[in-house]
């Protein structure tokens, strides 16, 4: 038994040092055209992909110039376009002066402002807040299970 894992144990040491000695065989002229036209291939993409975000590029930037000076520019370089007065009056005319439902974004509000009462209450927690109906304690209380 012991000369069977010496000489297994042998066999994979040459193995090991004979292994980065090794050569492999010539490529023929069909494998040096495909890897010749897989290399052209890849460069074409690339440049396209280039070309791609050269001009996403120029289209962000001719849009964040366009909407440098307006009031209302978010981060993203969309605008939020109030609505005039005759339109506003027009909109509450067609809903007979039902309230809008929704969220109501119709004011600009900056996210630094204090909450309100009901905001705060329904606010989620931040990611590193210990959030106040959770606990890592056990219960002390059954929950009727």
């Amino acid at each position: 038994m012991k000369r069977i894992l010496i000489a297994l144990a042998g066999g994979i040491l040459l193995g090991t040092i004979a292994a980065p000695y090794a050569k492999l065989p010539p490529l023929t002229e069909e494998e040096k055209a495909a890897a010749a036209a897989k290399k052209e291939k890849d460069a074409a993409e690339k440049a396209k992909a280039a070309k791609d975000l050269s001009a996403a590029q120029d289209r962000a930037v001719a849009n964040y110039k366009k909407n440098k000076g307006e009031k209302g520019a978010t981060a993203a370089g969309a605008t939020a376009q109030p609505k005039s007065q005759p339109e506003a009056a027009s909109a509450g005319a067609t809903q007979s002066g039902a309230t809008k439902p929704g969220a109501g974004h119709d004011e600009a509000v900056s996210p630094s402002r204090d909450l309100t009462r009901k905001e705060a209450q329904t606010e989620m927690p931040t990611p590193a807040q210990a959030n106040d109906h959770s606990s890592t304690a056990r219960e002390t209380v059954p929950s009727g299970r």
